[in-house]
């Protein structure tokens, strides 16, 4: 859900670069065979960080606010991996429940998750352009 929030609107390029940084300023850094490698960041560290330090590694304000609501919602004991084995339907009437969270949001999220390509994401720009066909 985060990885999704964040790739809301932006090119994958700069979305992956985001990412990146809130990973290495709040993911448990680790050392394997002199490289260093970091876990995903827990919703715990996403909470403690709070807001202001979301927003310093390139999320807007308003996307800082929806990481960190979803941190916290995980953190209350919200099961969004549990959402998996619900019907398609049901599970993105649920992410949108989701401060943040859209349809693409929630298809993009479920399609990460689940490994299911079918959902339609023809409302996103950049998907819709891709499949449009060359006139001859």
């Amino acid at each position: 859900m985060v990885k999704t929030t964040i790739s809301q609107n932006l090119p994958q390029k700069i979305a992956l670069k985001i990412i990146a940084r809130l990973v290495e300023s709040l993911g448990e850094k680790r050392v394997y065979r002199n490289t260093i490698f970091y876990d995903f960041p827990k919703p715990e560290a996403i909470v403690e960080a709070g807001i202001d330090k979301l927003y310093s590694p390139g999320l807007s304000r308003r996307k800082a606010e929806y990481v960190y609501g979803v941190a916290r919602l995980v953190l209350e004991g919200c099961d969004i991996e549990s959402l998996r084995k619900k019907n398609i339907g049901e599970a993105i009437r649920e992410l949108k429940r989701i401060k943040g969270v859209g349809s693409w949001t929630a298809k993009l999220a479920l399609m990460a998750s689940t490994g299911n390509l079918s959902l339609d994401l023809l409302e996103d720009k950049a998907v819709s352009r891709g499949l449009t066909l060359p006139r001859l």
